[in-house]
């Protein structure tokens, strides 16, 4: 964005280009700096017999210098007057600035995984027929600040690795398999007519993995300071990041299959949220500085998901190879499994804890093609 140089030592607010009281505005570090991402990995494979592959390796990653959102403009410790206020002279109860939130490289991670997997290469299986198929595991864990696009888009000015934790899309458990078959079906029953022996082709493939995590945030009445002398509930005035305190020994689980009543709501629970209070000190502004609750960002799974789609196809020849008619079969979680999107996890909202969604139940299509 182009626009003329201030002159050195000049006033910020002598150039008139200050704000109204209590604004909040968000810009882009103009000293951004490029991120990096350190990739390595070491894999080994072995053939076990004739078409199997299996394979063993480690993957892991390092970023630095992400970019996500920071308040530039935080209160300064052990006052109630805010960084660039105090730099520029501006008067809290006139010009004051309130939370600037900055696009800066303040995000950092990793990521380390375990990857296993069994190939069949495409070959005839007795008389079965040309069949192929992929078994994969991965065993990861991702670890980071916050990020940019996620649930922690905003880290503390003064400690950007507070919510260092799970990252939003940690998953530590995936199985993944998939392949194709050809029956030869011509073989099985040689005397069968062969429109409806022969052109037969299935494919599948399936997926069992572990849940996301879950971070719970507050109402957005709390810890979203707009003023330019307002502490919120961290006392440095930083917004979007107070969670609740845990007040149990352990946080509940239930199946959500299975419906709930807790606090006179009934919905199909996650969670239970009376393992779960806002310390007071967060509603008057007593809290010691630097306190966000108790509650780890992202401690909680999310529900697995399971899933199989499935499609076949028979292609039958009308005029030899010049006119042939393919019918076509697809279902998508065809055994119908009940997949639930993460529970709610807005604080104080009626629906905390509760799952509300699911994803797609089962779903066919059917298709007919005439090629020639």
């Amino acid at each position: 964005y182009p626009s003329e140089k201030t002159p050195k030592g000049a006033s910020f607010l002598s150039t008139g280009a200050t704000f109204p009281y209590g604004g909040s505005y968000t810009f882009v570090n103009p000293h951004l700096k490029t991120p990096q991402i350190y990739q390595y990995n070491l894999t080994v494979q072995q053939q076990l017999a004739n078409g199997f592959v299996a394979e063993l390796g480690y993957v892991g990653n390092l970023t630095r210098n992400e970019e996500i959102w920071v308040d530039e403009n935080p209160i300064m410790p052990g006052s109630t007057v805010r960084l660039v206020n105090s730099e520029t002279g501006a008067n809290p109860n006139v010009n004051g600035f309130g939370p600037l939130i900055s696009f800066d490289n303040k995000a950092n991670g990793n990521y380390n995984a375990l990857l296993a997997s069994l190939t069949k290469c495409t070959g005839n299986v007795g008389r079965m027929g040309p069949m192929f198929f992929t078994i994969s595991y991965t065993y990861s864990h991702m670890l980071d600040n916050g990020a940019r696009d996620g649930q922690s888009a905003v880290v503390p000015y003064y400690n950007p690795n507070q919510f260092y934790s799970n990252a939003d899309s940690d998953m530590r458990h995936r199985l993944v398999f998939s392949g194709g078959w050809t029956p030869a079906l011509d073989r099985l029953w040689e005397n069968g007519p062969k429109k409806f022996t022969q052109g037969w082709d299935l494919f599948y493939v399936g997926s069992i993995q572990s849940g996301t995590p879950i971070d719970l945030y507050l109402n957005p009445a709390i810890g979203y300071p707009a003023s330019s002398s307002s502490p919120g509930s961290s006392g440095y005035g930083d917004s979007e990041l107070g969670r609740p305190d845990v007040i149990s020994s352990g946080i509940q689980k239930f199946n959500p299959h299975v419906s709930q009543t807790i606090n006179g709501n009934t919905g199909n629970y996650y969670f239970n949220p009376n393992d779960f209070a806002i310390n007071p000190c967060m509603d008057n502004g007593t809290c010691p500085q630097g306190y966000y609750g108790t509650f780890q960002r992202n401690s909680i799974t999310g529900p697995g998901r399971a899933n199989l789609d499935i499609s076949f196809d028979k292609t039958t020849p009308i005029v030899g190879e010049r006119l042939k008619l393919t019918f076509r079969a697809e279902a998508f979680n065809v055994l119908n499994n009940a997949q639930f999107v993460k529970p709610s996890y807005r604080f104080r909202s009626s629906t905390l804890g509760q799952v509300t969604q699911t994803y797609d139940p089962r779903i066919l299509q059917l298709s007919l093609r005439l090629s020639f």
